[in-house]
């Protein structure tokens, strides 16, 4: 390496011997992880470890965010979002896994969004828009949109449902109830 001789090299560079062939390889400097040696990181110890509460607050978050950003929940399991996490949080189990983010998780940033927006829409002014469309599968489906003159939750516009049709030819029959 570099025209150095082998004791001369530094402690980063291990030299490996294989049927007579040198071959340099890198060696990480903290190659060994403090935690095989029962030690634990001193983030433990600094960090106050987070209240029950706290990390359901945060895991609401991270649903969130998944569901605003129509992300697909598979990516949750991801080694380097985990890893990013447990920089700051070297504890596991932070990050829901994808059967929580999709069922439990799911159902309580539904009802909170759902409440919010049922306050929102108290004694406000609104029109209802329809919109029609087709699915890759080539079905056609409308949305029922309620639009405010207010701005809140970064938009205007709330999707109210969205239903997949009768098949193409059907009658529209409209019910008075």
């Amino acid at each position: 390496m570099n025209g150095l001789e082998i004791p001369e090299r530094p402690g980063l560079v291990r030299v490996q011997q294989k049927t007579g062939i040198h071959a340099a390889h890198v060696v990480k400097a903290m190659s060994i992880s403090a935690s095989s040696h029962g030690q634990r990181s001193i983030k433990e110890f600094c960090l106050p470890p987070l209240s029950r509460s706290e990390k359901e607050k945060f895991q609401l978050y991270i649903t969130m965010h998944y569901y605003a950003t129509e992300s697909s929940v598979q990516r949750v399991e991801d080694v380097h979002l985990q890893e990013a996490i447990r920089v700051p949080r070297p504890r596991k189990n932070m990050i829901p896994n994808r059967k929580k983010l999709a069922g439990e998780l799911l159902n309580k940033c539904y009802n909170l969004l759902k409440a919010n927006v049922d306050i929102r829409m108290e004694g406000a002014h609104l029109c209802l828009v329809t919109d029609g469309w087709s699915n890759i599968k080539n079905d056609p489906v409308i949305n029922y949109i309620a639009t405010s003159p207010t701005v809140c939750f970064s938009s205007s516009q709330y999707l109210l449902d969205s239903k997949v049709t009768a098949p193409i030819g059907s009658r529209w029959t409209s019910r008075a109830y």
